[in-house]
């Protein structure tokens, strides 16, 4: 189990999603973007990439401060809390399957407090974005379920 007992007490925690060491389906973005557009010469690979793949992590956060309210934390953007959870994504798959890793750092020290690894399961129907938004929808129940056993 996750130590995240230096939580108790705290309301807001921050997060930041890096997005540099993701790749999808084992490809880099540009490769992605590529073969995307490729695939789908009607669409804007770029666009879809930037407006409705990148911005369904939200749905991670969403559905962690759900299953976190009884707790009385939640998660907000940015690094002016105490503690700040920075979040990579490693490999997101087509149908949003997701491998994310998390480091929980004492904002102004940096120290590691907690590292460990979170994987989502995407889901079957819909686009794209839906299907990366369910993946994320279910790393965030996950989230939820590490914060409320880490902090007992």
């Amino acid at each position: 189990d996750i130590n995240l007992a230096f939580l108790k007490g705290e309301k807001a925690i921050g997060y930041v999603v890096d997005w540099s060491q993701m790749t999808i389906n084992g490809m880099s973005k540009a490769e992605w973007i590529e073969k995307r557009q490729a695939d789908q010469p009607d669409f804007d690979a770029n666009k879809e990439y930037e407006e409705e793949l990148l911005p369904s992590v939200e749905k991670m956060f969403e559905t962690a401060n759900d299953k976190i309210k009884k707790t009385g934390l939640y998660f907000v953007s940015g690094t002016d809390k105490k503690y700040t959870f920075y979040f990579y994504p490693q490999d997101i798959k087509k149908k949003g399957d997701n491998d994310i890793n998390c480091v929980v750092k004492e904002t102004t020290t940096g120290e590691t407090k907690a590292e460990f690894n979170l994987q989502g399961d995407g889901g079957t129907w819909g686009s794209m974005g839906n299907l990366w938004g369910d993946g994320f929808e279910d790393a965030g129940e996950k989230l939820g379920k590490v914060i409320k056993k880490g902090i007992k």
